[in-house]
C-alpha cells in the first residue's frame, strides 16, 4: 500500500518545538544548513531535521511512533 505524504516544509519545522520557522523563506535560504529554532532555541542540521520529520510523519500515517 502506498500512500502520498502532503507534508509541506518538513525542514522549517523544529522537530523538538514542533513550530515552523518563518525566517527561513525563499530559495536562497536553501543554501542555509543549519539553523537554531527560535521557539525552542535548539541547533539543527536542515536535512537531518527534515528526515526526522518525514519519519515522524511517515510513522503517524501508518498508526505508530518511534519509541
Amino acid at each position: 500500500m502506498l500512500k502520498y505524504l502532503n507534508f509541506s516544509h518538513p525542514l522549517k519545522y523544529a522537530t523538538n518545538a514542533k513550530k515552523k520557522n518563518e525566517n527561513l523563506k525563499g530559495l536562497k535560504n536553501l543554501e542555509i544548513r543549519d539553523w537554531d529554532c527560535p521557539h525552542c532555541h535548539t541547533h539543527h542540521d536542515r536535512d537531518w531535521n527534515a528526515a526526522i520529520n518525514i519519519l515522524n510523519k511517515g510513522l503517524e500515517i501508518v498508526g505508530t511512533t518511534v519509541q
